[in-house]
């Protein structure tokens, strides 16, 4: 044997003998499983921990909710709400037609809802009554009444008949149509009037810190598409598309959610340059390239 080979199987037993000594065994794959678990929990904790910086780094930013903004610029926090008297006046009379849509598209008999129907006429035309003490003009409150009263006529004609056909009423909604439609515009010419006026007396605070504004549009999932607000803020940075600037957040509405969300783009996008030279690559899910490839390969159902 060399020398190289006896260094080697001494080594070899020293090794051997102190493991026996101090009692080691192999890891468990319960051990194993819960080092990967806290590998994980580290790199959560990194992303944490960065996401903040990023979060600390973001101002001057604008959270838009559906009734007031948010401008958040350093420790200084200012809100302003966007809804007033005209905006809700509005819709709610818009909303009428539809309380009764949801009341009768599955009831053809008014039997199971008849008080319902009533209370609701009750509560309609003490509403009516209040309309002149808002601010509408004579025009919009003359169309208003209009609305309003052919609600009031096809309740009538439900209770009086005991049933509703569906042909019936689509014919009741569709005929208010147009006056709904014209609400809708009345009612966002408002808010955007006010929004405008809000965001230009920010730009002028700011001052060149407005070019580094970044926006959260906070909104459901239905009115995602389109969104007014949206459109506002996309025509006011000459963004194309969400993402960039401009982020929608929907499904959560809390401040500390708008900025997390704004932290977890704006990291992103380092990530996603960093890693596929593509800022939008972490736009969809990590997943996605694989799941495509897998799909390709095994059709679902098919038993491939």
């Amino acid at each position: 044997m060399n020398t190289n080979s006896k260094k080697n199987g001494w080594c070899l037993s020293i090794l051997l003998t102190a493991m026996l000594c101090t009692g080691w065994q192999k890891p468990s794959a319960a051990e194993e499983q819960n080092q990967l678990s806290a590998l994980n929990n580290k790199f959560r904790e990194f992303y944490a921990a960065a996401r903040g910086h990023e979060i600390e780094a973001s101002t001057p930013l604008i959270l838009c909710y559906a009734d007031r903004l948010v401008l958040l610029n350093g420790s200084q926090r200012e809100e302003v709400a966007n809804i007033k008297d005209r905006y809700t006046t509005f819709k709610t009379v818009a909303h009428i037609p539809l309380a009764l849509y949801c009341l009768l598209y599955k009831e053809p008999t008014i039997e199971l809802s008849r008080q319902k129907l009533l209370d609701f006429k009750a509560l309609v035309e003490r509403a009516r009554s209040e309309l002149k003490d808002h601010d509408l003009s004579m025009k919009e409150l003359d169309r208003q009444y209009k609305m309003v009263d052919a609600c009031l006529t096809f309740i009538d004609k439900a209770l009086a008949q005991k049933q509703i056909s569906a042909k019936e009423l689509q014919e009741f909604t569709r005929s208010l149509r147009s006056d709904i439609l014209q609400n809708a515009y009345l009612a966002v010419s408002s808010q955007l009037a006010i929004i405008d006026q809000t965001v230009g007396n920010w730009r002028q605070k700011l001052g060149k810190d407005f070019d580094k504004i970044k926006i959260v549009i906070i909104g459901g999932h239905m009115p995602r598409l389109r969104n007014s607000n949206f459109q506002y803020f996309c025509r006011l940075l000459k963004e194309k598309e969400e993402g960039n600037r401009i982020i929608y957040m929907e499904g959560l509405n809390s401040e500390s959610d708008a900025l997390n969300l704004l932290g977890t783009h704006i990291l992103d996008e380092g990530v996603a340059v960093s890693f596929f030279s593509d800022k939008w690559r972490m736009h969809r899910d990590l997943l996605s390239d694989g799941a495509a490839q897998y799909l390709k390969e095994h059709p679902p159902l098919t038993g491939k």
